[in-house]
């Protein structure tokens, strides 16, 4: 029930709850800051029954409880970012209002999860809209909104929008563009035993230039600071992560925790679509008697990195590998072969 958005885990619990059966009365929460907030609106001219409770499914994990009903949800991040995104059916709309320190890669995130939805009810037509962020509007009142495809177009060709609000005034369109864009770059976790740190060293140092020029993010248990719980900033950039790099040897498989949490959690999210799962065979081990046979391992020969005469050239083919994979799942270039 939990692959079709029909239920989701309470946080901390065994227990499960299906959003239809939320109560119906609205328990927003009050103390979202204004100054500083985005407001945006996905108008449909049909708008799907079930969509916001699949939405509050698929995002369970963020909710702030107990703000969560039946037509809406306040969500936060662990950074403190916080959403309300409500449904009115009436209008035919979703409404989402958000702020925080992360609020365009929020937003960002709230967008993507619903366009996921929308695939699943073909021919669905809607616009989105969002709020001026001149001064006047930030103060509230009669806030102007503009459509976001015409927003887009006026900003590419340096255009300006009008605002209404106050004073009749021309606004950049990139200004107000910049207050919500977000250019998500792809971020990679690597998942290694500590007894093979040279090994991922080696990996780190090739992809070095690919996170100096700024192309990937990427991150290891070697960014934790002294105080972080360690556990849940693991699982906070494990989740997070676009693609889930496996540095396989047999301490990476004797290893309770990378078996039991951070390979599940991995395996799981790629079955579910949400991040690119890629194994390196680093050192000889029984990769292919566990869950990881069904993923894309590399070197394509299965040769472990530490034997190979080249292992330089292992580690430049495998960031190559990464990056079309990256370049083929975000639409930049096609695949070589197949249909």
């Amino acid at each position: 029930m939990q692959h079709f958005d029909l239920c989701y885990r309470i946080e901390g619990t065994n227990e499960y709850i299906a959003p239809q059966l939320l109560p119906i009365e609205e328990n927003k929460l009050a103390d979202i800051p204004s100054a500083g907030a985005i407001m945006f609106w996905v108008d449909y001219t049909f708008m799907p029954a079930g969509l916001i409770t699949r939405l509050i499914a698929r995002m369970s994990r963020h909710i702030r409880a107990p703000h969560v009903w039946r037509t809406g949800v306040t969500l936060e991040w662990e950074e403190g970012t916080i959403a309300e995104v409500t449904e009115h059916q009436l209008t035919h709309e979703i409404v989402i209002r958000i702020n925080g320190v992360e609020r365009k890669r929020r937003l960002a995130e709230i967008r993507k999860t619903l366009y996921d939805l929308h695939e699943d009810f073909r021919g669905l037509k809607f616009e989105e809209l969002v709020s001026c962020n001149c001064v006047d509007c930030q103060k509230g009142g009669n806030v102007t909104t503009f459509e976001l495809l015409e927003l887009e177009d006026n900003a590419a060709h340096g255009d300006e929008m009008i605002c209404r609000n106050g004073n009749r005034k021309r606004i950049a369109a990139r200004d107000v563009l910049e207050g919500i864009s977000y250019e998500d770059k792809p971020r990679i976790f690597i998942s290694y035993a500590h007894r093979n740190e040279e090994l991922k060293n080696e990996f780190r140092t090739m992809i070095r230039p690919m996170e100096k020029e700024g192309h990937w993010k990427v991150w290891d248990d070697r960014w934790l600071l002294p105080g972080d719980i360690w556990n849940r900033e693991i699982l906070k950039h494990l989740d997070e992560a676009n693609v889930i790099v496996l540095m396989l040897t047999k301490e990476f498989f004797a290893s309770e925790y990378i078996y039991d949490v951070e390979l599940s959690r991995a395996i799981k999210r790629h079955e579910q679509g949400d991040a690119m799962v890629i194994g390196i065979v680093v050192s000889d081990c029984l990769w292919e008697k566990t869950p990881l046979c069904k993923i894309l391992i590399l070197p394509k020969d299965a040769l472990a990195v530490e034997k190979h005469p080249h292992k330089d050239e292992v580690w430049k083919s495998a960031a190559k590998t990464i990056e079309e994979t990256i370049n083929i799942w975000q639409g930049k270039q096609g695949r070589k072969g197949g249909w």
